[in-house]
């Protein structure tokens, strides 16, 4: 297991075990809770928090209590209630608030720096977050799922790391997403902005001008131009028009969930404007597969 890259953004973190997310409160609790999706829905700053980078580790912010996840010590808090705490910054106790980010079995398992211990999710009907200390991979109760977390109003760019072109949502019903070059996009049209709809677990990609969604098509549609399309939504084209977001490089890689293929920005010598979707896996380095995405 491995430190995972930089992530980006807002993120909700749901225990694969409970199926519950991390709720961080009000500035004046210190506990922190597991909650169901319908509060994150209807409170959903409460289940936001950014992970901000300090060397190899994290810190992990609450956007609500404006806290930072506390591991505290030793095994003298393991499988404990009341241990996972939100705590300010003071400096002197920042060595409880490092984590450390492992990758495992598709998931990841959250490990408290200061105590040694691992975020535990417990049970389905239990609010309480426990410190283990076992080892995670293959045991989902240590197991956790990180996901980007957008506020449904807010608007962004989206831009491919291998090409530099910026994602364009002119085109109308029924025609193909492209990109194109912009020196100055915060001085461009509408066309390239986006808002970016969860949908359980995974993500819609709205086009502000044709108000249509990204379609990632089938699995006939590799490495192909003029494949990516503009659509609707609609009962039929629904699968369609789902994503999946991963994190690499401190950036976004998408994957189309109706094809499986990754959405394809193409290289710095392209000089056309077509998307493909393509069928190899990301890694780092492999800037075609790799997006930034900005709130405009």
């Amino acid at each position: 297991m491995t430190n995972h890259g930089d992530f980006p953004g807002k993120f909700s973190i749901r225990s694969v075990s409970s199926n519950l997310f991390i709720d961080g409160r009000d500035p004046g609790n210190r506990e922190v809770l597991l909650y169901d999706d319908a509060r994150r829905s209807e409170y959903p700053v409460y289940f936001q928090w950014t992970f901000e980078k300090v060397g190899t580790q994290y810190k992990i912010f609450s956007l609500s209590s404006k806290k930072y996840l506390d591991g505290r010590d030793g095994l003298q808090n393991e499988r404990k209630d009341s241990q996972v705490l939100v705590t300010e910054d003071v400096g002197s106790n920042e060595r409880w608030l490092l984590w450390d980010i492992e990758s495992v079995d598709g998931n990841y398992a959250i490990k408290s720096n200061s105590s040694g211990l691992y975020l535990d999710g417990t049970y389905p009907d239990w609010q309480k977050i426990w410190l283990t200390n076992r080892v995670p991979k293959g045991d989902h109760y240590l197991q956790w799922i990180i996901k980007p977390d957008f506020d449904k109003e807010e608007e962004f760019h989206i831009q491919s790391v291998g090409s530099g072109q910026w994602l364009n949502g002119r085109a109308k019903a029924g025609q193909f997403a492209y990109i194109s070059r912009e020196p100055d996009v915060k001085k461009a049209p509408d066309y390239f902005k986006w808002t970016i709809e969860k949908v359980g677990n995974q993500y819609r990609f709205l086009s502000k001008t044709s108000k249509c969604y990204l379609d990632g098509r089938d699995s006939g549609y590799g490495n192909q131009d003029n494949v990516v399309g503009i659509t609707p939504s609609k009962p039929s084209s629904e699968r369609y028009l789902l994503w999946d977001l991963v994190t690499i490089d401190g950036n976004y890689c998408l994957k189309s969930d109706s094809s499986g293929f990754w959405l394809d920005g193409r290289n710095d010598n392209f000089t056309g404007d077509q998307l493909w979707l393509s069928p190899r896996t990301p890694s780092s380095g492999d800037d075609a597969l790799i997006w930034k995405i900005y709130k405009v």
